[in-house]
């Protein structure tokens, strides 16, 4: 179905570059800018009135639609209004689903049987101090350390894995040396990182995930990138973590993902 829907697809490749001069760098976009800026990701379809210059105007910016996919994690990104056939087409190649809150309901009547449920992306008040940090607690995971650690629960693993092969550097809580709490870069544009995080099971509300965050978010402002935090509005624990750490909602978005009942 997948190889199908592809083909269905296919089409004159569209400069990828064309599409990041109409999605600015701003935490709405971060997955859409990643995964072109990584080579991950493919245009399935994309639109935008032409216009002299390579700068998109809010007006062109307005018009613009189309879809973007990351097949290795299955994410799709729905740009603005584009017609329902493309957002079935993405539907059959993704299991998870992004777009503006504002096009939530557009999207939506492509995607029966799809769950959905609002998210907020947060930024960081720089002018808020984080917490210190012993140094001897915190470090990047090294290669090939996922295999030793025997509590880590298989789609974690494939997770971890799938992005330290990609070249993402993991940063991680320890304790006796032992890796405790995993954040990384989810995506990365060139101004903001999307945190990714995640506790063993047995180590959660220790803290181990909070302390692993700040280290990222302190290694990650050398190469000069903001963090973003998004997260679905059930989860509360992240959203009172992100809190916790400084950051304040300034965006919302639609997260649809695919029902496992849902044949692909």
């Amino acid at each position: 179905m997948k190889t199908s829907a592809l083909n269905k697809l296919a089409q004159m490749p569209v400069n990828h570059q064309i599409v990041l001069d109409c999605l600015p760098d701003i935490p709405r976009w971060i997955e859409a800018r990643s995964m072109l800026l990584n080579g991950r990701g493919m245009v399935l379809a994309f639109h935008s009135d032409p216009e002299t210059g390579s700068e998109c105007s809010a007006e062109r910016r307005a018009e613009t639609k189309g879809a973007l996919l990351q097949q290795d994690i299955g994410l799709g990104v729905v740009i603005g209004k584009p017609d329902m056939d493309l957002i079935f087409q993405l539907s059959e190649l993704a299991d998870e689903i992004i777009c503006p809150i504002e096009n939530a309901v557009h999207c939506a009547k492509a995607l029966n049987g799809w769950s959905k449920e609002a998210a907020t992306i947060f930024l960081r008040d720089d002018q808020i101090p984080l917490p210190q940090l012993a140094t001897s607690h915190q470090r990047v995971l090294r290669t090939g350390e996922l295999t030793e650690i025997d509590d880590l629960p298989e789609l974690l693993f494939e997770e971890l894995e799938e992005e330290q092969q990609a070249g993402t550097k993991i940063y991680c809580a320890t304790e006796d040396d032992r890796p405790l709490a995993f954040c990384y870069p989810g995506s990365l544009s060139e101004t903001y990182w999307d945190i990714s995080i995640d506790t063993l099971e047995a180590h959660r509300r220790e803290g181990h995930a909070t302390r692993s965050v700040i280290y990222a978010i302190n290694q990650m402002e050398k190469q000069h990138r903001k963090p973003a935090w998004a997260a679905v509005d059930s989860n509360t624990g992240s959203r009172a973590m992100a809190g916790s750490l400084g950051f304040t909602s300034i965006d919302r978005l639609m997260v649809f993902t695919r029902n496992p009942d849902l044949a692909v």
